[in-house]
Formats: C-alpha cells, sequence, structure tokens
C-alpha cells in the first residue's frame, strides 16, 4: 500500500505543486487571493472532497492550524488525520490536473 502511494506522488510530483501553492498562498490559479478558497468551494460543489475535508485542507493548509490539534477536535489520530487529508488533496489535484474545476 505504501509503496503504491509513493509510486503516485512519483508519477504525479507536478500535482503537489498545485497542492503545495495552495498552502504558500500563491496565486495558483489566478491573481485574487481567494482562488484558493473557491477552489476548494467548487471541489465540494463537484463532490471532489466532501465539506469536512475541504475545512481540513484550509485550516491546515491556508491558516496554518496544527494537525495535532484538529486530530484531537475529531477524536482520531493524528496519522488518520494526515490520511485523510492526503486522499482529499490526491482527488483535488487530480480535479484541478484534468482542469474540470477551472
Amino acid at each position: 500500500m505504501y509503496a503504491a502511494q509513493r509510486r503516485a506522488r512519483r508519477e504525479h510530483s507536478g500535482l503537489a505543486a498545485h497542492v503545495g501553492r495552495l498552502h504558500a498562498g500563491a496565486p495558483a490559479l489566478g491573481g485574487d487571493s481567494g482562488d484558493e478558497y473557491a477552489v476548494l468551494q467548487r471541489a465540494v460543489q463537484a463532490q471532489v472532497v466532501d465539506l469536512a475535508e475541504a475545512q481540513l485542507i484550509a485550516r491546515t493548509r491556508l491558516h496554518g492550524e496544527a494537525m495535532q490539534s484538529l486530530a484531537e477536535e475529531r477524536g482520531i489520530s493524528v496519522r488518520q488525520l494526515y490520511r485523510r487529508r492526503c486522499a482529499a488533496e490526491q482527488r483535488l489535484a487530480a480535479c484541478l490536473r484534468d482542469q474540470s474545476l477551472l
């Protein structure tokens, strides 16, 4: 399982750049600072990610909240939370790559 995830990361290293730009706050999809939130909102509307996943991405990547505090808040392990965020980001990045949210 982990080997498959590592392989997928290597194959789609460009996708990480999209997700990384969300974290860095760079205007990845245009000039407005709200673009990251608009992408997350459209992803929820398109059912690429659910609302909880979009909030997780926004709170950790855009606002810099600690995964430990969010894991405690949600009553799950930090490892589980990282896995959930990673899966959501992969779906989001694949959708961005296909440009279906642009």
